[in-house]
């Protein structure tokens, strides 16, 4: 199995250790929270990551993704809607919402124009878009190299 064909999978299904950093925002009980501690069968998260507040250990079935809409987007990661698009604060990075899917493709600003990022499938006939806080989260990081800050 290609790596390509991975992390088409991972984004298809729920909650993977494999996608997850620390860091990640992600829902428990339809609550928000992030993860602090990734081990080996379970995470640690909590309600807020630069609070000293209890710890909780979860098991990674437990989790669920948190969706991206538009007010996770604005209220919580700081993008601004304009002319169809969603772009960060340094207008580097846009993101466009595909209607039928749902989902969210990023793209990143190269002097005049714009770098489009999608995962696909090992045979590049399937483009899988951004639907999750976890996975913008690793992908703004992964084409920045800058932490996307996340307000919830």
């Amino acid at each position: 199995m290609s790596y390509t064909k991975i992390l088409v999978d991972l984004i298809k299904a729920k909650m993977n250790p494999i996608e997850l950093r620390i860091g990640n925002w992600i829902q428990y009980n339809d609550e928000s929270y992030a993860i602090v501690e990734l081990l080996t069968n379970q995470v640690l998260i909590r309600s807020d990551p630069k609070w000293d507040e209890c710890l909780l250990p979860k098991l990674y079935s437990e989790l669920q993704p948190t969706l991206l809409n538009h007010n996770i987007l604005e209220e919580c990661c700081g993008f601004r809607h304009f002319a169809g698009y969603y772009f960060d604060s340094s207008r580097y990075v846009r993101l466009s919402k595909n209607i039928a899917t749902n989902a969210y493709s990023f793209e990143q600003n190269i002097g005049q124009n714009y770098n489009h990022y999608s995962f696909v499938d090992e045979d590049w006939s399937h483009i899988v878009d951004v639907l999750n806080l976890h996975h913008l989260q690793n992908l703004y990081f992964s084409i920045t190299g800058i932490e996307l800050e996340v307000r919830i």
